[in-house]
């Protein structure tokens, strides 16, 4: 614990936090004059309560919106209520969930929130294109944690079958780096439409997981060995493909393809197209009253 408590109140940390509050309490008391519908990305980082206390506090009626735009796990405490407060002022008005595993796991907390459905809008594009014509390639997704690339990477070095023409690496737009330098790198899912990819590595960590699977490709899920699994999948009904070590990762590629599982329904995001029923709904009658 005392490292932790170190890097809050002695480290950078602390003068990042203390920006924040400053920086939030200032434009909402100096640049916000009328009443506004406020919609934010809900992941409960501290600045998010700093956000709605000073909005709360300044509006007597209020609308805030907390979106959530992935799936939320059940491990990730930073969402629950654990110590059973009244954090009213501290947290949006309304909830927006991205599929009915996240639903299902909040509802319990924050009962004076109401839960409701938004589209989440990094599904607008959910369909990823390939080309099943080319030759088959495996597909890696890069984490924004150095260590976890690296575990993945020095498996993949040790594999009997390795061989670096049949990979291709995703990174993840906060950690851009190419630690594969014999593989070819892509900047973004758009470059897959150039490649057939017959299965996927990703992190454990990473909720692209669902994407992928949703399009119909084989995941391997990679877990590693100092941490939880923290995969999205965890706890939820559907069985995903772990692999922790060079025997299960070679077992796992070796595999032929699997069926997709109709457990992962739960997972599915709510509303995967570009008709935006629920945030047209919204904006059309919510907004009005």
């Amino acid at each position: 614990v005392k490292p932790y408590w170190e890097d809050s109140f002695k480290s950078i940390n602390l003068f990042k936090n203390l920006y924040y509050y400053i920086l939030i309490k200032n434009i909402i008391n100096n640049k916000i004059h009328i009443h506004k519908n406020l919609f934010y990305l809900f992941e409960n980082q501290p600045w998010e309560r700093c956000l709605c206390f000073f909005y709360k506090k300044k509006f007597t009626i209020n609308k805030l919106f907390g979106v959530s735009h992935t799936s939320i796990r059940f491990w990730d405490l930073r969402f629950f209520n654990s110590k059973k407060i009244d954090l009213r002022m501290y947290s949006p008005n309304k909830i927006c969930f991205v599929n009915k595993f996240s639903y299902n796991l909040y509802r319990k907390d924050f009962n004076n929130q109401k839960k409701i459905k938004l589209e989440a809008l990094r599904y607008n594009n959910f369909k990823i294109k390939f080309n099943s014509k080319k030759k088959k390639k495996i597909l890696i997704i890069g984490d924004y944690l150095d260590t976890e690339n690296l575990i993945i990477k020095s498996l993949l070095m040790k594999l009997s079958s390795y061989k670096k023409n049949s990979y291709l690496y995703l990174s993840h737009p906060a950690n851009p780096k190419n630690i594969y330098q014999d593989f070819k790198f892509l900047n973004s899912k758009d470059e897959l439409k150039k490649y057939n990819v017959s299965k996927v590595i990703i992190p454990h960590m990473s909720t692209s997981v669902i994407e992928y699977l949703l399009n119909n490709k084989d995941v391997i899920i990679f877990l590693n060995d100092n941490m939880p699994n923290m995969s999205p999948l965890f706890m939820s009904n559907y069985k995903g493909n772990y692999v922790f070590d060079l025997k299960s990762f070679n077992n796992n590629l070796s595999q032929k393809k699997h069926i997709l599982d109709y457990k992962l329904d739960a997972l599915k995001p709510f509303g995967i197209n570009k008709k935006l029923v629920n945030w047209k709904k919204l904006f059309s009658y919510d907004f009005k009253k």
